[in-house]
């Protein structure tokens, strides 16, 4: 009973524990970081639609790289425009359930987005 407890009480603060930084306010703030489904490729695929079937996507938690690459960047020469290295696209999707009260504002703040983010509702 203990280790339930326990395992409750771990998962629980995984949940509601913000990364250090986040000023507390009376506002409910929830950390979205795990759990994403990501696939790589397709970049014009429609993905952003509802009905996109991600199961067998890799999940993923975020900050999350699109592929991995070697510690001399797989040899790229590329200036600081990047050219070449890392132009393939990806997908991300989650589902995050919020308030139906129509009078709640329901902000997400998402740090590192390199191009594109669509919201979907």
């Amino acid at each position: 009973m203990l280790f339930i407890l326990l395992f409750h009480l771990a998962a629980h603060a995984q949940q509601t524990t913000l990364p250090e930084g986040f000023e507390k306010t009376d506002r409910s703030k929830l950390n979205i970081n795990q759990g994403w489904k990501f696939h790589l490729g397709n970049p014009d695929a429609d993905f952003f639609k509802l009905d996109t079937d991600d199961s067998n996507w890799e999940t993923v938690n975020v900050p999350h790289g699109l592929e991995l690459t070697t510690m001399d960047l797989n040899g790229v020469q590329d200036d600081k425009y990047q050219d070449t290295f890392m132009r393939k696209g990806g997908w991300y999707r989650k589902e995050i359930q919020v308030s139906e009260n129509t009078n709640d504002k329901v902000f997400l703040e998402f740090e590192g987005v390199h191009q594109v983010t669509l919201g979907v509702h």
